[in-house]
C-alpha cells in the first residue's frame, strides 16, 4: 500500500514536471514573438518602429522667385503630404507597403490652404525601407496602394495633375481644369506636385524613433534630447523637388538685312513677317518618381504643332525628332506679332509663352525644343511684283550642349529655362525653295540665342516670368 502511494506521488511529480515544462515551453514561444535582432537591423517579429520627417528645411534660405510676392509665397509650399513606404528588394515580401501616412489639406482663416513642413509618428517595422514622399496630390490619392507597382501605376497618372485651386477670394470657372502643361494656366491654380525618394535605408529596431530631414539638434526635432532616437542620414534635409520644368520664351525680335532672298538670286527688300506659331517638340508627357530612381515609367514623347512637326521630321531637316511622338495640344501657341517682349512692360504681349515640360531622360537621342514659326510676305522679283508667302521654322535645342552652361544639359526637373531669340535670316523655309535648316546649332546661324539657367529665375506659375 505504501508502495503503491509512493508511485502515485512519483507520477503526480512527473506529470506537474511534464506541465511546467510546456507551460514555460508555451510563454517563450510566445515571447519570442516579439524581436529578433540581428546586426543589419533587420527583424523576425512585427515590432513597430517610427518615423518622423521634416521636410525643405532650407527652403527660406533659397534664392526666391522675383516677381509676384504672392505667387512666390504659394509655389513652394506643401499643402498635402503623403508618405508611403515599401520593403526594399531583397526584403521579405519586396514591394509590400510597410507604412503609410497623410496629412490632408486643411482651410484655415476662411479662404487660405494650412501649409506643411513636417509629419511625425509614421509607423512601420524594422529593415531595409523604400520611402517615397508626394506634395500636393489629390486628397486619398494613394490609399488603395498595396504595393510599389500599384503606387509607381498611380503616380504615372499623376503626369496631368498637380494644379490646385488658388486660395482666395477669387471665383474659379467649372470648366477650368487644365492640364500641368497648360498654355494658359488659371491664376486660381497653383501647387504643383513635388516628390523625393530614399531608398534602402536601413530601419533598425534597436531605436523605436527614427528622424530625417532635421538639419539642427544632431538630426533630431528640438522638443528630444539630441542623442535620442536615429538620426537616418544625420542633418541632412530632406528636400521635395517638382516633377516639371518650366521653359519660358521671353523675348523674339527680328535683325533681318535690309534685302532676303526669299527665291535664290532674287533678292527683294519689299518684304513683312510676323510670328504665327510657337511650339514644342521632343517634350516628354510622363514623368517617374525621382531622376535617382530605377523606377523609370515609360513616358511618351508629344509635339505641338502637328503640321511643323511633319514638315521638320524630313531627315534631310532634323534626323533626331521621335518618330512615335503625339499631337499634345498644350505643347502650341498661335500667335499674331512682328515681335514678342515679355521682358518690358510696355511691350510685354499679352499671349502666355511657357510651357511645363517633364524630364527628358532620352535628350542624347531626342533633344527637346522650342520652333518659332514665321511667315514672310514679300514680292517677288523673279516673278514681275507678284506678292508671295513663305513659312519659316527655327527650332532650337532647349539647354543644347555647350561649354560652361549648367552641370546637365537636357531638360531637367525643378529648373527653369529663360529663352530670348533673336531672328537674322530665314530658317527652314516651308515651300518649294527649303533651304538649309539653320538654327542656334548650326555655323551659319539663322537665329541666335541667350538662354538662362536655374531654379529660381521666375515665379513657378502664373504669367510671370521675367
Amino acid at each position: 500500500m505504501v508502495q503503491a502511494m509512493k508511485k502515485m506521488n512519483i507520477k503526480e511529480h512527473i506529470n506537474m514536471t511534464i506541465i511546467l515544462l510546456w507551460i514555460m515551453g508555451f510563454v517563450c514561444s510566445c515571447s519570442g514573438d516579439s524581436v529578433f535582432i540581428d546586426e543589419g537591423g533587420n527583424t523576425d517579429g512585427d515590432k513597430k518602429i517610427f518615423l518622423s520627417m521634416l521636410l525643405n528645411p532650407n527652403e527660406d534660405t533659397k534664392e526666391k522667385s522675383v516677381g509676384n510676392i504672392d505667387d512666390s509665397d504659394f509655389e513652394s509650399q506643401i499643402y498635402r503630404l503623403d508618405v508611403l513606404i515599401f520593403k526594399s528588394t531583397g526584403e521579405y515580401e519586396a514591394g509590400k507597403v510597410d507604412g503609410h501616412d497623410s496629412v490632408p489639406r486643411k482651410i484655415i482663416n476662411g479662404n487660405e490652404y494650412q501649409t506643411i513642413d513636417e509629419i511625425k509618428g509614421i509607423s512601420l517595422t524594422a529593415g531595409k525601407r523604400d520611402i517615397y514622399v508626394i506634395a500636393n496630390a489629390p486628397d486619398g490619392y494613394f490609399a488603395s496602394v498595396k504595393n510599389i507597382t500599384q503606387f509607381l501605376q498611380k503616380y504615372e497618372n499623376l503626369n496631368t495633375q498637380g494644379l490646385f485651386p488658388h486660395p482666395g477670394t477669387v471665383i474659379p470657372n467649372p470648366g477650368d481644369n487644365p492640364p500641368i502643361g497648360g498654355i494658359n494656366p488659371s491664376d486660381l491654380k497653383t501647387n504643383l506636385t513635388m516628390c523625393h525618394c530614399e531608398k534602402n535605408v536601413n530601419f533598425k529596431n534597436t531605436e523605436e524613433q527614427h528622424y530625417l530631414g532635421y538639419t539642427s539638434n544632431n538630426g533630431r526635432p528640438g522638443d528630444v534630447a539630441s542623442d535620442y532616437g536615429h538620426a537616418l542620414f544625420g542633418i541632412n534635409p530632406f528636400v521635395l523637388e517638382r516633377l516639371v520644368a518650366r521653359v519660358a520664351i521671353q523675348k523674339i525680335e527680328f535683325d533681318l538685312a535690309p534685302a532676303i532672298e526669299f527665291e535664290k538670286d532674287y533678292p527683294t527688300n519689299n518684304y513683312t513677317y510676323h510670328i504665327d506659331s510657337v511650339f514644342m517638340m521632343n517634350v516628354k508627357t510622363a514623368s517617374w518618381f525621382s531622376s535617382e530612381s530605377a523606377n523609370v515609367l515609360s513616358g511618351k514623347f508629344g509635339h505641338g504643332c502637328n503640321t511643323g512637326y511633319q514638315f521638320l521630321c524630313d531627315p534631310t531637316l532634323l534626323n533626331n525628332l521621335n518618330p512615335a511622338s503625339e499631337l499634345t495640344s498644350y505643347l502650341t501657341e498661335p500667335i499674331f506679332t512682328q515681335k514678342y517682349d515679355i521682358t518690358s512692360d510696355v511691350t510685354a504681349n499679352d499671349t502666355p509663352l511657357w510651357y511645363y515640360v517633364f524630364e527628358n531622360d532620352e535628350s542624347t537621342l531626342y533633344p527637346t525644343y522650342f520652333v518659332i514659326g514665321v511667315r514672310y510676305n514679300f514680292e517677288s522679283t523673279k516673278d514681275a511684283g507678284v506678292i508671295k508667302t513663305v513659312k519659316c521654322y527655327y527650332p532650337v535645342i532647349v539647354n543644347a550642349p555647350a561649354p560652361g552652361k549648367t552641370t546637365h544639359d537636357y531638360i531637367k526637373r525643378n529648373y527653369q529655362y529663360g529663352i530670348k531669340a533673336t531672328i537674322r535670316g530665314l530658317g527652314t523655309v516651308y515651300g518649294n525653295n527649303a533651304t538649309l535648316l539653320k538654327s542656334a546649332q548650326s555655323p551659319n546661324m539663322a537665329i541666335e540665342i541667350d538662354e538662362t539657367i536655374g531654379r529660381n529665375l521666375f515665379p513657378w506659375e502664373g504669367n510671370t516670368y521675367k
